[in-house]
């Protein structure tokens, strides 16, 4: 039987607590062992506690990963390690505080990565999650607390977690960053966000102009000096690898310490070029920025749709991490593998891999994390579509799953769902049905096409009137608050009531459908 550990004391969980002598003489060992011959994750761990060093496999495999997270052990593509350069020995640290293990990461999504689905990705190997993009301007001077308490919701399992804000004003994003400081473990700005209401807000990647990179750095700087913890930020790529390597480097001296790229080229609301997310990433150039800053942070964001392009993106791109959103959405267990790089016992491992490879078992996961996380029914019906769309096509639950007033409903649907692939004779495939949803898909394009040539046609008529180009756009974009709903409910109910809150509907939200939000 093995000896026990000389610092018991120290959680096989977490070799990071021990005393820093203790983590010296171990890593000095790995070290030495690794020196005479690369070795297997396995076989390592296994000389470990033959030399009483570890208790048990399960915590010095944790040990030996910390170490290559940190960079100081390197693994190849057949799995051997062996003692990684002196330059990257050392773990690399913010300009205040260390990082949080950034190698897998969950990315900010709008309306999609809220703390429900966050826990439901974190147990199936996230090892960083975004919060939703929030509005510091909103969340700064939110006096009821209403939006913040919306906006941002954690608990103690949601670690390490980044608040995600979108800023064009340097005194709300650091305020905003102070309120939440002790609660989360980095502070994110956003660049890269393409939507529409970035363009009218002027927020996100159309703040990536030379005109507003002044603005932008300005913002890093007073943020990184207002809060204790790290501050990163969140980009696409610039029209030439020049320029991107250019901002990269203002944002580093800004006090950036850490920069997601987004690679695919930021947004341009005239639609003129490649689209905001059309075509593959582009992670040569990913590839090009990280050789320039071999000591800093860079994460990769683009093409992660399996585990299989995690180990593809680092390989080629040399980044620090890669961090998905279209990936997880359609499987929260995307990074399931990387708890085997975290020392999970093999059975263990396969119990989990098998068990979220039935997406029907991921979603009922998420709805019962939704009871005790209460989110919104439009996002529990968000993630059951995009976790479940082969599957609620395939019986034509699609639009019934949509039409969900409740997670109840949600529920029920997803068990119709199992239900159906236990017992196929149950289903009976309706014509009609399927007639009917093509044609409302058909509507659904067809509107589209009419905002795209309204918002052209507006355009047009600001350049012709010399006007700037959103002029037309902003009046009526301003998005409802709660508070403006309940507000403009209230009235409706009032004796002639009705024609005043269309009044004021139109006048700053006239844009959005005023019967889809009262």
């Amino acid at each position: 039987m093995a000896k026990k550990r000389r610092n018991s004391q120290r959680s096989s969980s977490d070799p990071s607590s021990s005393d820093g002598s203790a983590v010296g003489r171990e890593e000095e060992e790995v070290r030495q062992a690794l020196s005479k011959k690369p070795r297997t994750l396995s076989k390592l761990a296994k000389k470990l506690v033959k030399k009483g060093l570890w208790e048990d496999k399960k915590a010095a495999k944790a040990f030996v990963t910390s170490l290559i997270e940190q960079g100081s052990v390197k693994r190849d593509v057949e799995g051997k390690l062996s003692v990684a350069a002196v330059a990257s020995t050392t773990t690399i640290t913010a300009v205040k505080g260390t990082l949080p293990q950034h190698k897998y990461i969950m990315a900010p999504m709008v309306g999609a990565s809220e703390l429900p689905f966050r826990l439901l990705c974190r147990k199936y190997g996230a090892q960083l999650c975004y919060t939703p993009m929030i509005s510091s301007a909103r969340f700064c001077v939110d006096e009821e607390r209403e939006y913040r308490a919306e906006q941002f919701q954690t608990n103690e399992e949601d670690r390490p977690l980044v608040a995600h804000f979108s800023a064009n004003n340097p005194d709300e994003m650091a305020k905003s960053a102070k309120l939440v400081e002790s609660r989360c473990d980095a502070i994110d700005l956003n660049l890269g966000c393409p939507q529409r209401v970035a363009y009218v807000g002027h927020y996100g990647s159309y703040l990536l102009g030379d005109e507003d990179r002044e603005l932008v750095l300005s913002i890093v700087k007073k943020t990184s000096e207002a809060v204790s913890i790290p501050v990163f930020v969140k980009i696409r790529l610039l029209d030439t690898l020049g320029d991107t390597i250019k901002l990269v480097t203002q944002l580093k001296e800004a006090g950036a310490a850490l920069v997601a790229i987004h690679a695919r080229y930021r947004a341009s609301f005239e639609r003129t070029g490649a689209g905001a997310r059309d075509g593959a990433a582009m992670l040569d150039q990913v590839k090009e920025i990280k050789k320039l800053f071999p000591d800093f942070p860079i994460i990769s964001n683009g093409n992660i749709i399996d585990w299989g392009d995690c180990a593809k993106n680092l390989e080629f791109t040399g980044a620090d991490g890669v961090m998905s959103a279209e990936g997880i959405l359609n499987d929260p267990a995307l990074f399931v593998e990387a708890l085997g790089e975290k020392g999970l016992a093999d059975e263990e491992l396969h119990e989990l891999r098998e068990y979220s490879a039935d997406k029907v078992n991921l979603a009922l996961e998420y709805l019962d994390l939704v009871k005790t996380h209460p989110a919104t029914v439009r996002t529990v019906v968000f993630h059951t579509r995009r976790m479940l769309k082969k599957e609620l096509e395939q019986f034509q639950l699609m639009q019934d799953c949509i039409s969900c007033g409740s997670v109840e409903e949600v529920e029920e649907i997803v068990k119709r769902v199992r239900t159906y692939r236990e017992n196929p004779d149950q289903f009976t495939f309706d014509a009609a049905k399927a007639k009917a949803e093509k044609e409302k898909l058909q509507r659904k394009k067809e509107e589209e096409g009419k905002r795209k040539r309204y918002e052209e046609r507006m355009m047009r008529k600001a350049k012709r009137e010399g006007k700037d180009l959103n002029h037309y756009l902003n009046i009526g974009a301003e998005l409802p608050t709660r508070f403006t709903v309940d507000t403009l409910k209230e009235l409706g109910a009032q004796e002639g009531g009705k024609e005043k809150q269309k009044t004021v509907w139109n006048a700053s939200h006239g844009q959005h459908c005023m019967a889809y939000h009262l």
